[in-house]
């Protein structure tokens, strides 16, 4: 069901958040580098979660989301299907409520515990395993005709600064 989710969207996006964006320890790498070959398989939108503060007076929604205001990101870059991946759980479940209630995305949880009861589709205990499973099923899904619904995009990429390449 994720699989044909996200390559029957217009706009599927990944939100990885801070637990996979620092690399903490060898296995976040390792988690980090399978989200990526899982964006470049569908395509998939990388629009990170960087950090939990509050951007005020206003965030740029093309590269990042807030997690107090996740609306306004999904919104302006019109995203019907997204993953949270790597967001602490009492960080996922306030996006999770946010986007669930003002907006119409289809939202998958990846979750390394018990799982999100707002986003739509939860997956728990959530691995590096289940990402590459996840990847798979794409490719499957691929070579079996089915193609991905998403609009063409130029991945963007960060720097210390910002966008490099906006």
């Amino acid at each position: 069901l994720a699989a044909r989710k996200i390559l029957g969207a217009k706009v599927p996006t990944i939100f990885p958040g801070p637990l996979v964006l620092w690399k903490w320890t060898d296995h976040v790498a390792e988690k980090a580098k399978a989200l990526r070959e899982l964006a470049v398989e569908t395509p998939m939108r990388l629009i990170p979660m960087a950090d939990y503060r509050p951007k005020y007076p206003k965030i740029i929604q093309e590269y990042e989301i807030n997690p107090n205001h996740p609306n306004l990101t999904i919104w302006h870059n019109k995203i019907d299907v997204c993953i949270f991946i790597g967001v602490h759980c009492h960080m996922a479940n306030l996006s999770l409520k946010i986007i669930r209630g003002g907006t119409n995305c289809y939202t998958i949880a990846m979750c390394a515990m018990a799982g999100h009861e707002d986003a739509c589709l939860s997956f728990r205990d959530a691995d590096l395993n289940m990402i590459e499973k996840l990847t798979a099923m794409v490719k499957k899904l691929k070579s079996e005709g089915v193609k991905s619904q998403a609009e063409p995009f130029n991945q963007f990429v960060m720097g210390p600064s910002g966008p490099i390449n906006p």
